[in-house]
């Protein structure tokens, strides 16, 4: 393990130890995201790191603390052979899944990857292609709740030996944490927020997570995460939740044809009525010519996603939204930066709702405006 810290590029030395193995049997990450920028810097980088694989060093170029890179170094050998293998692929480029060709061993990968997550684990199929998935657990810093018992599928069974779980039923306004239901009173196909009690003495918190009962093991239902209850934008009433914008970039995708990375949304309530801003991050350059029509496709889908924000629409309670796009790379560069600020890469989950000044300042500054 090397050790963490700003003074180590952590992105260069998982690639580099990582593509020095041939042998490598199975892709670990906490979240999804972990995995793709891994493969999107070896993407961009795999020139420099073949080059320091075939003779073995760390590229003096690349920040790390001097003590650990003399200490790495004398350990290293240089590997021609590998880095021939590796270059012969990654010359023949990325439009093919490039993993099993760099590791033919792997089985499979280990990443949460549902909900917020879903758009991180498309985007890695375009290295993996059908490298199975296990998408491993879900939990919080308060403990684990639930553990995934089938390959490729995001539902997770809940472990009743991990604490004590209540559910409150999303559609209870009356803000009673004392109306709970246990684990055998929830209904396959309903949404829940989760109030845990942990093995600590950690009493009856509630985490903001909702989740979908999606089928029940033995007397253990197995849980589906659906979106955050801070992930969501509400100006007029109307509540457009995680999942609904989720949904609305999915279907975007389908009626355009572009691919985006990774979106959010901000509740702009400068003018009076206000209005949704939503931003994308494309893979690819779209022209501003095409931004009046796209902006219009997301609007008729969140119509859809969403009923209540048709109907303030329609009252004129809320203006038109806007879209926005922005440039290649936004996403990745915000997690650099939370990384830099020293907030741990497991800590760090998707944007989804712009809520604070500085992610405001962030964003806005990023939009493509070419």
């Amino acid at each position: 393990m090397y050790p963490e810290g700003k003074n180590f590029n952590q992105k260069y030395l998982r690639a580099f130890y990582a593509l020095k193995e041939r042998d490598i049997v199975c892709l670990v990450a906490p979240f999804m995201t972990a995995l793709v920028d891994t493969m999107y810097y070896i993407e961009s980088n795999w020139r420099s790191l073949v080059d320091d694989i075939e003779v073995g060093r760390l590229d003096p170029a690349i920040e790390m603390d001097e003590d650990f890179r003399s200490e790495a170094n004398s350990r290293l050998k240089h590997d021609p052979e590998r880095a021939a293998e590796l270059r012969a692929v990654f010359e023949k480029g990325f439009d093919e899944p490039v993993i099993p060709k760099i590791w033919p061993n792997c089985d499979y990968l280990s990443a949460i990857g549902g909900g917020g997550f879903v758009s991180y684990t498309q985007k890695m199929k375009r290295y993996s292609g059908d490298i199975p998935i296990y998408f491993n657990s879900y939990g919080a810093s308060e403990g684990p709740i639930s553990s995934c018992l089938e390959m490729g599928k995001p539902e997770s069974t809940v472990i009743p030996a991990n604490g004590f779980f209540e559910f409150i039923p999303v559609d209870d306004d009356s803000g009673d944490p004392t109306k709970t239901l246990d684990l055998d009173e929830l209904e396959v196909g309903c949404e829940y927020e989760i109030v845990v009690t942990n093995l600590a003495g950690f009493y009856r918190y509630r985490l903001g997570d909702v989740v979908e009962v999606a089928g029940y093991d033995g007397e253990s239902p197995r849980l589906l995460f659906k979106y955050r209850k801070n992930q969501m934008v509400s100006i007029a009433g109307e509540k457009t939740n995680e999942a609904a914008a989720a949904w609305v970039v999915r279907e975007f995708e389908k009626a355009t044809g572009e691919a985006i990375t990774d979106f959010s949304l901000y509740a702009d309530t400068d003018d009076l009525p206000g209005r949704y801003v939503m931003f994308m991050e494309p893979e690819k350059h779209i022209p501003k010519e095409k931004l009046k029509h796209y902006r219009d496709i997301c609007e008729e889908k969140l119509c859809i996603a969403n009923p209540p924000y048709s109907g303030e629409l329609n009252e004129k309670h809320l203006l038109p939204m806007k879209l926005y796009f922005l440039q290649q790379e936004t996403y990745y560069l915000y997690r650099d930066m939370m990384m830099l600020k020293g907030i741990s890469e497991n800590q760090i989950k998707p944007v989804r709702v712009i809520d604070t000044p500085r992610k405001e300042k962030f964003f806005f500054g990023l939009i493509d405006k070419e």
